[in-house]
């Protein structure tokens, strides 16, 4: 089946037929050919058969893309009949031979195949930019990742992931829950300390500061540092704050360059302060609860009642 035979010369010899006439023998010669020739081109080797390939095919990976490169399938076919032989096993497995030699190369070359390249991971920083007023946004990261774009060459499938990245980074940072706003808030009240006790006398004022931060709004971080302030607060100056204790009115006067005077002022607290800018003139007055030390000047009595520098 498939086959084609060959074209067989059956012949009557000159002389093989005898009748009355030459037409007679003619025509008994010709009804020999035309009763045999066909059984005879059949018979043994007298013809032959030539079987013709039926079409072969292959799938090959183009191979010789660059680095990264992902080579496309071409099909590599061999067309029906391109091979003869004297069996029909020996033209198909010809064109199979064909197939099997020369696909890949056919694959390689040229634009008979394609390469495809992936890009590779991008990312870049964005700082959310839409918070309230007083908000500071927080850094995101906004990434392409590998394999999301495909292009003929490493370079223009990298690009499209960077353009990606330039086009959408900014709106990812500022959508949704993303990013985040952060406010920051610094309050501060005075606070008169409340403890001390009857000997103590009255309490410092001593200022209490506090920072707090929000992720919702401005007014959110305010509200935060103001209950830090008004919670904490009144401890804060408890434990830090100063009582008064008792004192009195003490007159001195420099009598030089170099005077000063060591004193307990009212909070309990050792102060030095320097008597030589009274010069050597009226008495100076010092509010203390006791006098430590004095040189280079003498106290004195009346006069105008003024605080030395350095003296609370």
């Amino acid at each position: 089946m498939g086959g084609t035979g060959s074209v067989v010369i059956y012949t009557v010899a000159v002389g093989t037929y005898t009748a009355a006439t030459q037409a007679v023998a003619d025509a008994l010669a010709q009804d020999d050919v035309n009763k045999n020739g066909q059984a005879y081109a059949n018979a043994g080797t007298n013809g032959s058969c030539s079987f013709k390939n039926v079409a072969k095919s292959g799938s090959f990976t183009k191979n010789n893309c660059g680095v990264g490169g992902t080579g496309s399938v071409v099909i590599y076919t061999v067309a029906a009949g391109t091979y003869t032989a004297a069996t029909q096993a020996v033209a198909d497995a010809s064109a199979q031979d064909d197939v099997n030699k020369n696909g890949q190369a056919y694959a390689n070359a040229g634009t008979n195949g394609s390469c495809s390249f992936k890009n590779v991971a991008k990312s870049g920083s964005f700082t959310k930019n839409n918070c309230g007023v007083g908000g500071t946004g927080s850094v995101v990261i906004y990434t392409v990742a590998a394999g999301k774009y495909t292009a003929s060459t490493q370079a223009a499938a990298d690009a499209l992931a960077q353009d990606d990245v330039n086009k959408n980074g900014q709106a990812y940072a500022n959508a949704g829950t993303n990013g985040s706003c952060t406010y920051k808030s610094t309050k501060s009240s005075y606070f008169v300390r409340n403890n001390c006790d009857t000997a103590g006398g009255m309490g410092s004022s001593v200022e209490y500061s506090a920072t707090a931060t929000s992720n919702i709004s401005q007014a959110d971080a305010d509200a935060k540092a103001w209950a830090d302030v008004n919670n904490n607060g009144q401890n804060f100056a408890n434990i830090r704050g100063k009582c008064e204790l008792e004192t009195q009115v003490f007159h001195f006067r420099g009598n030089g360059q170099g005077s000063y005077i060591v004193y307990i002022d009212r909070y309990g607290d050792e102060v030095t302060s320097e008597l030589s800018n009274w010069g050597v003139g009226p008495c100076g007055a010092i509010v203390a609860v006791s006098i430590i030390k004095i040189f280079n000047g003498s106290a004195c009595s009346g006069g105008e009642e003024v605080e030395p520098g350095g003296g609370e």
